[in-house]
């Protein structure tokens, strides 16, 4: 190897190797506590979104935005993000629900074919709410935190139990209801459809959907931070 190149390679793995041990660390995240940015951004997010639900006419896009606007620098703060906008998403749904539930027929010979889509959409948003919020639970169970600050950050166990219940209700409800079209169009025999069986499911989806969309959680302030 001749000397230049060697003077070469030298500079390229100081530049490396030296630019590496100059550069501080990240900072570990704290452990069972918020740092001062996580706490400032997410306080600030919720009391907004809170805001925005409270009016009279939901802007769903504005309130969208808002549930991404604390970003994801950390893990805690992406799966926040990723939760407050899924359960967003399954709001939304349900509350157009009944206007869009109003217009099946219209279009549609059967009514049926087209409220089936408009279930199997709530159960989507519910299974996703569902994934959501236990990856934000796992997350703030690895950072340390406990008791009514978890939950704060990731909701108690029985709403994300109910969470599940709605999105199976809702599944199986939109399944009885594909049934119910292909009985009255005649592609299956009416023994094929369970009218107890769908009137179950129909009670359930109304059931749990009151109880996700009755939940409410700690307030962040019960969390140490920075």
């Amino acid at each position: 190897m001749n000397r230049a190149r060697a003077v070469l390679i030298s500079a390229v793995a100081c530049v490396a190797l030296c630019g590496a041990l100059t550069v501080p660390a990240l900072a570990a995240a704290p452990q069972g506590k918020l740092t001062s940015q996580e706490y400032a951004l997410l306080s600030s997010a919720q009391a907004r979104v809170a805001a925005a639900l409270a009016k009279n006419s939901v802007n769903w896009n504005a309130v969208r935005a808002l549930c991404e606007s604390p970003g994801s620098s950390t893990t805690l703060l992406k799966t926040q993000v990723a939760g407050c906008s899924a359960e967003v998403e399954l709001f939304a749904g349900l509350a157009e629900f009944p206007a869009d539930e109003s217009k099946c027929g219209k279009t549609e010979p059967h009514k049926d074919v087209c409220l089936a889509p408009l279930y199997a959409a709530i159960a989507n948003d519910a299974n996703a709410l569902y994934s959501t919020v236990v990856a934000a639970r796992q997350a703030a169970v690895q950072r340390g935190f406990t008791g009514s600050c978890l939950d704060a950050l990731g909701d108690t166990t029985k709403q994300i139990s109910e969470q599940r219940q709605l999105a199976t209700a809702t599944q199986d409800l939109a399944h009885e209801i594909v049934l119910a079209a292909e009985v009255v169009e005649g592609k299956l025999p009416s023994s094929d459809l369970d009218v107890s069986k769908l009137d179950l499911y129909a009670k359930a989806f109304e059931h749990d959907a009151g109880l996700v969309i009755g939940q409410s959680s700690p307030k962040l302030s019960v969390c140490p931070h920075q």
